[in-house]
C-alpha cells in the first residue's frame, strides 16, 4: 500500500491469443485464487473467463465464449452467438458460482447476456439474453433517434446479488434508449424436509 513491490502476475500475449486479451473488469477473490474475464481472445475470439493464483501461477481459462456471427437485426449488424461475447464487467463470486455479463452476443439479437459458471469451469448457464435494439426516430426527434427495446442491452458492468436476485444495469435500450436497471430472480436452492412417520422420519428435497 506504499506503492512498492509492483509485480505483473500474468501478461496476455496478443489479440488472437487463446488465453484471452483485454481484461476490462476487476477480479473476484476466493482464498488465494483470482477470477476474471477478458473482453477478447480465447479459442473463438469472443472473450474468456479465467483464474490464477495470487502468486501469478496456475493460470487457467475456465470458459472461452463461442464464435459469433454477423446477423442483420432491425436493419443493423449485430453479433450473435449462443452464450455471449465481450465480457467487460467484473465477476461476482457467491459460494462456488461466478456471475457475469457480456457486452454483445446471445441468442436474442446480440444485446449481450447475463451468465453463471462454477469456479471449476463447469455448469455454464446463460441466465438472460438481452434483445436487439430498434432504432426509433420517434423517441427524441425526427432528426435523430435512440436504440430502444424492452430490457436494455450492452451491459459493461457486473451484477449485484441480494438473496436470490441479481441486479444490474445496461447503458442503452429500454423504452427511451437511455438504459435500464434490471433484476433476475434465481432459483432457490433445494431444502431438506423431514417429516415423522411412525417411529421413523421421511426425508424429501423441495425446490422453490
Amino acid at each position: 500500500n506504499d506503492g512498492s513491490g509492483y509485480q505483473a502476475l500474468h501478461v496476455f500475449s496478443s489479440q488472437r491469443a487463446t488465453n484471452g486479451y483485454g481484461p476490462a473488469g476487476g477480479l473476484a477473490l476466493s482464498g488465494n485464487t483470482l477470477y476474471g474475464t477478458t473482453s477478447g481472445g480465447g479459442k473463438f475470439g469472443s472473450g474468456t473467463v479465467f483464474k490464477l493464483d495470487t502468486s501469478g501461477s496456475n493460470f487457467m481459462v475456465l470458459k472461452s465464449f463461442s464464435a459469433y456471427g454477423t446477423e442483420i437485426v432491425n436493419g443493423f449488424y449485430n453479433y450473435t452467438n449462443s452464450d455471449g461475447m465481450g465480457p467487460e464487467g467484473s465477476l461476482l463470486l457467491s459460494g462456488d458460482t461466478l456471475y457475469g455479463t457480456t457486452f454483445e452476443g446471445g441468442t436474442n439479437g446480440g444485446g449481450g447476456t447475463v451468465y453463471s459458471i462454477n469456479t471449476n469451469g463447469n455448469n455454464f448457464t446463460v441466465l438472460h439474453s438481452f434483445s436487439a435494439p430498434v432504432y426509433d426516430t420517434n423517441v427524441n426527434s425526427a432528426t435523430y433517434g435512440a436504440f430502444t427495446n424492452i430490457g436494455g442491452g450492452g451491459t459493461r458492468a457486473g451484477v449485484t446479488l441480494v438473496g436470490h436476485t441479481l441486479f444490474g444495469t445496461t447503458p442503452y435500450g429500454g423504452t427511451y434508449g437511455s438504459g435500464t436497471l434490471f433484476a433476475i430472480i434465481l432459483p432457490s436452492p433445494p431444502w431438506l424436509n423431514l417429516a415423522p412417520m411412525g417411529g421413523n422420519f421421511t426425508a424429501s428435497l423441495a425446490v422453490v
